[in-house]
């Protein structure tokens, strides 16, 4: 049986996920990555990429980072959209949206290297301005 990785991240703490040893950004990399994915500019950019802005809603809503981070995880019966089950209701909701964190964000934020994912999604919820 292959061995299958599976992360969870609450407020920049990645913990273990089903017992499969878990990992912590250091501090530093941890604050570098939330003032790039908090700042108004990237998260208005991901409220307008996202497919949810509409002619109605464009000046009125934003995107906000909530600070939960998960790792993709691949395919399985279990995990069908790529992510922790407890994930999978942030993309079917209507007021969340989950981004793939851009390579360039990730190398600003100094994630790279043993021992530190090489992929990283972020949640977003949507608020008004």
């Amino acid at each position: 049986m292959p061995l299958r990785l599976v992360k969870m991240a609450v407020s920049l703490k990645i913990k273990d996920y089903e017992g499969l040893g878990g990992f912590q950004l250091p501090k530093d990399q941890e604050e570098a990555l939330s003032l790039f994915l908090s700042s108004p500019d990237f998260c208005r950019q991901v409220f307008v990429n996202s497919g949810k802005a509409t002619v109605d809603n464009k000046d009125t809503l934003t995107a906000a980072y909530t600070g939960m981070l998960f790792q993709p995880v691949p395919w399985s019966p279990s995990t069908r959209k790529g992510m922790p089950q407890d994930m999978e209701k942030y993309q079917d909701s209507d007021n969340h949206v989950i981004i793939n964190i851009p390579p360039p964000i990730m190398f600003k934020a100094n994630i790279y290297g043993a021992g530190l994912p090489n992929r990283l999604c972020a949640i977003f919820k949507l608020v008004k301005q």
